[in-house]
């Protein structure tokens, strides 16, 4: 008969005992019983088939409703019966598991890793090796299971209700540290922190009589002990180790230590780490997630003791002798932080580096762990590696992609989780064809709702350029353009274009750029660039596309308008060509002019940072085709070098600073405050008026 298994089930968080098919010579009836303790729980009748000459059951599965120190199974068919025990939860008070969850019977260690069941908040011993963890449900409620890596590892404790159980590989151990208080994420020099109470030194030993050539050697605040093994009381024996606790060498002793196990003479191993007194540490937030580039995020840490301290080289925001309140920059990703124990015979001073608890990012073996939000090009999408803080490490997580609700479950490595975004392929190829939107985030989820969602980075699906740069200047009769931008994505074949928005067809003007450059240069006449608005076009040349190009669009993507000419060449041209009036601007609406209107004769009047304020006759033609002047000339108006507003006046007042307006019905401009009563709504106050830079010189007006 093949033996039952007990198993570990993390999915539905119980214990189950499995009893594998079987195999039989008679078809009699089969019942597998189940006994806890001394105490009859189930019995289960086996359903049996026939195929040949044999007979053969199903596997069965049921859950063990209570942990027990022993389990009792049979299985019986007519007089003959076959009992198996099995030993639960008793004297080291864990179960353990192999990565496949079957219980192991032994308490050597397998290679890669293990699972214990053990009492709810014990205590592992390295921490840093636990990788997952849940609590069991039902009658199992006051245990959990927790997943500890072995592959970097020799053994490990479990400290369950103060009392302290060593577990270990069956060969090859070396002498390591274990048990202690230590303070997760805080290091000296790279060396661990222990909390208040030493650690225990565990000792590999061939025979229990191999003591009397060991020695053990403590340097600690300039001061060296050293016994023999022999001489130390106290020490556990186990089977083939010795575990010393190293407060029986040393006590009250704090700062570095240097712990050296001596053989015969001979220094065979030795360990630094760190002890303080006493310290706990809280900060504001649960976890820094990925921040922007451009954004700073500050943190606070909450250091207390029950001994008197203090921080120094820190902003210390409240202070009093066993608290102390730190701001921290959380773009960094720790905090140097010094330290004074006032204890009673001795100050003690101690440098703690204390980790930030925060959320690392990056393309699988791409380079540097990422701390702020980035962009991932659709190209290059492939394995994320995602590195969470110590007691995250384990849980459960997902990877949604915003707005489709498309959600990527991780695998789970050494020290992180990994998410293979090429699941996302289909979909983000789809957006990408069908919209417009740039860039999609990837939003990180965790399956302990405590824990709030947080952007981690996004996927970019177009090129788009960003924070160009233009220089411009004038020389003799040639206009020099520079450009310079930044590229979000990877495209080759660029192209970039200015298009000329003034009444003058001057066609468009194109440069090529070479992969990898982020800048041209335009060299061309004034005729052929002159002053005034332009659209600016990076775009991406096509050679299978064969429709004329035409100008893009206002507020394309990667299209923006600019103003080509500076303040000098603006005042030079105005007060050589004037400007027509062509129209106003209400409510959105454009109303153009009938009849033709100008300023001529302007002048400065007052010099602004962002543009100019001039001084000009409002003209028109008489119907005789005679140029006269409106009346209460001169007016004024505010000419910008903002290019949304190069064509647009804010105002265009008389000299008694009355704005002109315009009779739809008349179709003449004025501003006489009583003017035009009797047109009514005919009578229109503009929000803008529209103008453009007149095509001949003021000595050349023409009615034309």
């Amino acid at each position: 008969m093949r033996k039952p298994l007990i198993k570990l089930d993390t999915v539905e968080r119980v214990i189950k005992v499995e009893l594998p098919k079987q195999v039989l010579s008679s078809g009699y009836p089969l019942v597998f019983r189940i006994k806890e303790a001394d105490i009859e729980v189930k019995d289960i009748k086996v359903a049996i088939k026939k195929l040949g000459n044999e007979y053969h059951t199903e596997a069965i599965s049921e859950v063990l409703e209570k942990p027990r120190e022993f389990y009792h199974f049979e299985l019986r068919q007519e007089d003959k019966v076959v009992e198996w025990n099995i030993t639960g939860i008793c004297l080291n008070k864990c179960l353990l598991f192999s990565v496949e969850k079957k219980l192991l019977e032994s308490s050597y260690l397998p290679e890669e890793g293990v699972y214990i069941v053990t009492h709810y908040g014990s205590k592992v011993s390295p921490s840093l090796a636990v990788r997952e963890r849940g609590r069991l449900i039902g009658e199992w409620s006051d245990y959990e299971y927790i997943y500890v890596d072995l592959s970097d590892i020799e053994m490990f404790s479990v400290e369950v209700e103060g009392k302290e159980f060593v577990f270990k590989k069956p060969s090859g151990l070396r002498p390591q540290l274990i048990g202690g208080d230590i303070l997760e994420g805080v290091n000296v020099l790279g060396k661990f922190v222990y909390n208040g109470k030493l650690p225990h030194l565990v000792l590999p030993l061939n025979s229990v009589g191999d003591i009397e050539f060991y020695g053990i050697k403590v340097e600690v605040s300039e001061k060296s002990i050293f016994k023999p093994l022999k001489e130390i009381s106290n020490v556990i024996k186990g089977e083939n180790i010795a575990i010393i606790p190293l407060d029986l060498l040393a006590s009250e002793l704090y700062g570095m230590y240097k712990v050296a196990l001596v053989y015969k003479q001979d220094i065979i191993w030795s360990k630094e780490f760190a002890l303080v007194p006493d310290l706990q540490l809280e900060f504001d937030r649960y976890l820094y997630p990925p921040v922007e580039k451009w954004e700073r995020r500050f943190g606070e840490i909450i250091l207390t003791s029950k001994y008197e301290f203090e921080v120094r080289g820190n902003k210390v925001t409240e202070s009093n002798f066993r608290k102390n309140i730190i701001k921290f920059d959380a773009k960094y990703d720790s905090i140097e932080i010094e330290l004074t124990y006032f204890l009673e015979e001795r100050e003690f001073d101690i440098k703690l580096t204390i980790a930030i608890p925060k959320i690392y990012w990056r393309l699988r073996d791409q380079g540097d762990w990422l701390s702020e939000i980035e962009e991932i090009w659709y190209e290059d999408i492939g394995e994320l590696e995602v590195k969470l803080p110590y007691f995250l490490q384990g849980i459960g997580a997902k990877l949604v992609l915003s707005s489709t609700g498309t959600a990527i479950m991780p695998k789970k490595a050494k020290d992180t989780i990994i998410f293979s975004l090429k699941q996302l392929s289909d979909i983000i190829y789809d957006i990408r064809e069908k919209g417009k939107k740039t860039v999609w985030d990837l939003i990180l989820f965790f399956e302990n709702h405590d824990i709030p969602s947080f952007l981690l980075t996004r996927i970019r699906v177009h090129w788009e350029v960003v924070n160009v740069r233009i220089n411009q200047k004038r020389e003799n009769d040639k206009r020099r353009v520079f450009v310079q931008w930044e590229d979000l994505g990877k495209v080759s074949g660029r192209i970039v274009r200015l298009w000329y928005l003034g009444d003058e067809v001057t066609g468009r003007i194109e440069r090529k750029v070479s992969d990898g450059e982020n800048e041209v240069e335009f060299i061309e006449d004034l005729e052929r660039l002159p002053l005034g608005k332009y659209r600016l076009e990076f775009n991406i040349e096509d050679p299978w596309f064969d429709k004329e190009i035409s100008l893009p669009k206002e507020r394309e993507r990667n299209c923006i308008d600019i103003m080509i000419g500076d303040k000098e060449e603006i005042i030079e041209v105005l007060q050589q060509k004037g400007l027509d009036i062509i129209g106003f601007e209400v409510d959105g609406d454009k109303v153009l002019l009938e009849r033709n209107y100008w300023i001529q004769d302007i002048k400065v009047y007052t010099n602004f940072v962002e543009g100019i304020e001039f001084e000009g006759h409002v003209c028109t033609f008489d119907n005789d085709g005679e140029i006269i002047e409106l009346e209460y000339n001169p007016c004024k108006f505010y000419f910008g070098m903002n290019p949304d507003y190069f064509n647009k006046l804010p105002y265009l007042i008389d000299k008694d600073n009355d704005g002109f307006t315009y009779c739809r019905r008349c179709k003449v401009i004025f501003s006489e405050t009583e003017g035009h009563r009797e047109c009514g709504k005919e009578v229109i106050l503009p929000e803008y008026i529209l103008v453009r830079i007149r095509r001949w010189k003021n000595d050349e007006v023409r009615s034309d």
